[in-house]
């Protein structure tokens, strides 16, 4: 009896073994896990218990891939109930991570769109599921979403679509690819996926990223699309998309004449808002949001500016946000208070007079530190950043040499840095550079030739031709004029700086743009003052002395004897002990 009832047993086993009812097994397990569980099992469980009774069963394996995901999601937002062994499956004892279960699917048919695009997905979030074990995929993220759309079919239901749709903007996000023996560019995948779905709003920002494209909508005719109508579209679907919102408002930027609406919502002709509006709606979104804070502060400044003495033009440069009014101080201070490594945003509050950030308070000058300072360094911007502190009295040559740093052809910074260098060689080496950069820089030219002349393109100049250099530029430049003359008669070092001796002698004629003048210090002296009779720079006080010195002479139609040319110097400056002492000797003979 015994025997016999083992021997039954075994034959029923067999029996059992070999009947194909595990599919259908199998099926309910799935069907069980779709549905969210039972009572004593969850989806995780039901599609282990399907695949144990058919390990061939490939959309349990891809269903009990996609559950394994979902745990693992659960797990790093921090909600409760997720343990890291949940996101592991159990099949006949083995261990599987989704990505396994993916590949399990494709050994049971290598033609499963669904598997191929769930692999993709997960190959391309590598850095947010790691692999378990050490079976990898050798398939790119695009690769096996090439593969999926080798399976699309012509024909396909509004569900199908919108899970094509999918597959195709995946493609476009992991850089295109080839389907089916052609190849798709990044944006042509986004328009394929537009032309399936033309409802997602994340598609559309990717087609506006992409520079806008052609898509055919509803087999209507092809319509293109520039970037701001598809960034239109996606906030039009997705009113939360910030990114699509702000990347608008850049677009709309760059767009000349497009006002649209303001920071306040007021209408205009523009089928778009403003930008202004563009980045209130971003911040609107997402408070921490520090690039869209940023641009919505600049473009209330530039409001402001526009608006100045305009009845209700105040309204323009205030942002309303949840019954808040911001100026664009405030937004430069909010957008740092986000991120203070935006350096183009610290000299913005500097130029509207500094702010507050965190709990510091910084006024202009600190701010456009800061900005010089922040990464990169050296940054075009940083010109201007390090212009705006020479005018807060930061040393000027620290400046200079900062500025011809970010830009060694900015003749003008090498000018300047040459009048603020303190040895002659500095100052030569400052004037040459600036003309290497700029042969038609008059200031450079007269500078060089207060240093004894130099070299420019391998070319010597002398100190007289130097001055004529600048002469030719501008004949009405009167420092020049007055450094030729101080050179022809070595009067005075000419700027104050270094004498030099003249290779032309004294009453014979120069040309200077087809004019002829005569060649002496006094006809020198009086064409610099031409002009600038009532200026009271330091080269002018000489210039008066020194045609003093000539026994005066004509300037314009007014002509000045030897003591009014010294009293016009002593009007440039009082303290001028050489003028004082020949006026005082002119008027102690009128006396006498």
């Amino acid at each position: 009896n015994w025997l016999w009832a083992v021997e039954s047993m075994q034959r029923d086993m067999q029996q059992l073994w070999n009947q194909p009812l595990f599919s259908k097994d199998a099926e309910e397990w799935c069907e069980c896990g779709n549905n969210g569980g039972d009572e004593t099992n969850d989806p995780k469980s039901c599609y282990e218990q399907a695949l144990n009774v058919d390990p061939t069963f490939k959309q349990a394996w891809c269903n009990l891939g996609t559950e394994l995901e979902k745990i693992k999601k659960r797990k790093a937002q921090g909600k409760e109930g997720a343990k890291e062994e949940d996101w592991i499956a159990t099949v006949k004892e083995l261990k599987y991570t989704a990505k396994q279960c993916y590949e399990k699917a494709l050994e049971s048919d290598q033609t499963f769109a669904v598997a191929w695009f769930n692999l993709g997905a997960h190959v391309g979030a590598n850095d947010y599921f790691s692999d378990y074990g050490v079976n990898v995929s050798n398939y790119t993220a695009n690769q096996c979403y090439e593969k999926a759309l080798e399976q699309e079919p012509e024909d396909k239901n509004p569900e199908a679509k919108k899970v094509w749709s999918k597959i195709w903007y995946n493609l476009g996000t992991t850089g295109g690819g080839q389907v089916k023996n052609i190849k798709y560019e990044k944006r042509a995948c986004f328009v394929k996926a537009l032309e399936l779905n033309d409802d997602d709003g994340n598609t559309w920002y990717n087609l506006g990223n992409q520079g806008g494209g052609e898509v055919s909508r509803n087999q209507a005719a092809v319509k293109k699309l520039t970037s701001e109508e598809c960034f239109w579209e996606a906030v039009t679907r997705t009113p939360e998309h910030k990114e699509a919102w702000y990347n608008l408002g850049q677009n709309l930027l760059q767009k000349s004449g497009t006002e649209g609406k303001d920071a306040k919502g007021e209408e205009s002709s523009s089928p778009f808002p403003s930008p202004g509006e563009c980045f209130r709606r971003a911040v609107e979104i997402d408070p921490e949001y520090g690039m869209a804070w940023y641009r919505l502060g600049s473009e209330l400044e530039k409001n402001k500016e526009k608006s100045q003495g305009k009845e209700g033009g105040d309204r323009t440069w205030i942002a309303t946000l949840k019954n808040e009014n911001y100026t664009a101080q405030q937004c430069f201070e909010k957008a740092l208070t986000c991120n203070s490594g935006n350096k183009h945003c610290w000299y913005q509050l500097g130029t509207v007079g500094g702010g507050t950030v965190g709990s510091k308070k910084m006024d202009k000058k600190a701010c456009f530190l800061k900005a010089v300072k922040t990464e990169p360094i050296n940054h075009p911007q940083d010109k201007q950043t390090w212009r705006s502190l020479m005018s807060l009295g930061h040393p000027q040559k620290e400046c200079l040499e900062n500025i011809t740093n970010i830009d060694p052809k900015d003749s003008n910074a090498w000018y300047e840095l040459g009048l603020e260098s303190k040895t002659p060689d500095e100052k030569r080496n400052c004037f040459q550079r600036a003309l290497m950069e700029d042969t038609k820089h008059k200031e450079a030219w007269c500078g060089l030739g207060s240093q004894g002349g130099g070299s420019v393109d391998a070319e010597k100049y002398e100190p007289l031709e130097c001055f004529l250099k600048a002469l030719h530029l501008d004949e009405k430049y009167g420092i020049a004029w007055y450094n030729l003359g101080a050179v022809l008669a070595k009067d005075d070092d000419p700027q104050g700086q270094n004498g030099c001796l003249s290779s032309i002698p004294q009453g014979k004629k120069l040309t200077i743009n087809g004019k002829e003048i005569d060649c002496t210090a006094k006809e020198c002296y009086q064409k610099a003052l031409s002009g600038n009779e009532d200026s009271k720079e330091d080269w002018c006080k000489k210039a008066w002395y020194n045609l003093g010195n000539h026994q005066g002479g004509q300037v314009n139609t007014q002509k000045y004897n030897k003591t009014k040319c010294y009293k016009k110097a002593l009007e440039c400056d009082a303290k001028y002990s050489k003028a004082k002492t020949e006026y005082d000797k002119q008027q102690a003979c009128l006396i006498a």
